[in-house]
C-alpha cells in the first residue's frame, strides 16, 4: 500500500495515492471520452461539454471533501481553495457530474441520452482507475477471507477481500458488456440506465456479501429498484415503436383533440 507517493515538506503538503488516481481517471475520461462519444453516436464537438463536466466533477467532489472535513476547513477557510488538503471525493464527483450534465448538454445542444449512452464504456474504465487508489489507499477492503487472492493489510492479521479489485472488475466486465445492449436498445438512454442498475445491483450483492460495514446496502437496493422501474416504464413505452427518449415526453403530454 502506498498511501502517499510524495511528500514535499517543505511546502507542507503530500501526494496521495487515492487522489492522484482520482485526477488520473477524470483526465483519461476527458482526454478519451469525446473520441468514443463521436465514434459511437457521431456527436461531434463535445470537448468544451467534457471540460465543464470535468469542473462540476471536481466542484462537487471538492464540496464532498469540506463537508467530511469541515472541522479543518473552519479552522483555516483558505484551505478551500488548497486542493492538495482533503482532496476530492468521488461520490460528490459523480452528484457534481450527474446534476450538471442533463444542463451542460442542454446549452451545448447535445442529446442528453444518446451522450449517455456513449460514456458508459469509459466511466467504466475511469472507476476501474479510481479503484486503485482505494488499493494504494489501504481502505474500503472487504471481510477477512482465506481465499488465495486475499490480501494482508499492514494494520491487520488476517487476510480480507479485495473489495476495491472487485469493483474495479466489475466495471470493466460492465464496460464490455454494454456495447451489446445497443443492439437491441429501444430508446436512447436506455444503455446507461441499464449500466447504472447493474452496477448498483453489483455494488447491494459487494456490500452485503464482502463487505464489513453494510449501511451502504439499502441504498443501492433502493436506487437499484429505481432505476429497474424507470427502465421497465421506459421500454415499454418505446419498444412498441422504438422512438428516442429525447421524444418520449412528446408523447407523454400531446393529448389528441377532442372533437368539439
Amino acid at each position: 500500500m502506498m498511501p502517499v507517493l510524495f511528500r514535499f515538506d517543505s511546502m507542507g503538503f503530500a501526494v496521495r495515492g487515492w487522489h492522484t488516481a482520482i485526477a488520473v481517471a477524470a483526465v483519461v475520461c476527458i482526454l478519451f471520452a469525446p473520441r468514443l462519444v463521436e465514434r459511437l453516436e457521431g456527436l461531434s464537438n463535445t470537448r468544451r461539454a467534457f471540460a465543464w463536466i470535468g469542473v462540476a466533477a471536481f466542484v462537487g467532489g471538492r464540496l464532498h471533501s469540506v463537508i467530511v472535513h469541515w472541522n479543518g476547513f473552519v479552522a483555516a477557510p483558505i484551505r478551500i481553495i488548497e486542493p492538495w488538503y482533503a482532496g476530492v471525493l468521488a461520490p460528490g464527483a459523480f452528484v457534481g457530474m450527474a446534476l450538471c450534465t442533463p444542463f451542460i448538454c442542454r446549452a451545448y445542444g447535445i442529446p442528453f441520452g444518446r451522450f449517455t449512452d456513449s460514456l458508459v464504456p469509459m466511466i467504466c474504465v475511469g472507476i476501474a482507475i479510481a479503484r486503485i487508489g482505494c488499493v494504494l489507499q489501504g481502505c474500503c477492503f472487504g471481510t477477512p477471507c482465506d481465499f488465495r487472492w486475499c490480501v494482508r493489510l499492514p494494520d491487520t492479521s488476517q487476510a480480507v477481500h479485495p473489495l476495491p479489485i472487485y469493483y474495479a472488475l466489475a466495471a470493466l466486465v460492465l464496460g464490455v458488456a454494454v456495447r451489446a445492449a445497443y443492439r437491441w436498445r429501444a430508446f436512447e438512454g436506455e444503455v446507461a440506465l441499464l449500466a447504472l442498475g447493474s452496477y448498483l445491483a453489483v455494488s447491494a450483492v459487494f456490500e452485503t456479501a464482502f463487505a464489513p460495514r453494510n449501511q451502504l446496502v439499502w441504498i443501492y437496493v433502493a436506487m437499484t429498484m429505481i432505476a429497474a422501474a424507470s427502465w421497465l416504464v421506459l421500454r415499454m413505452l418505446a419498444a412498441p415503436v422504438g422512438i428516442p427518449i429525447d421524444r418520449l415526453r412528446e408523447r407523454l403530454l400531446v393529448h389528441p383533440e377532442h372533437p368539439g
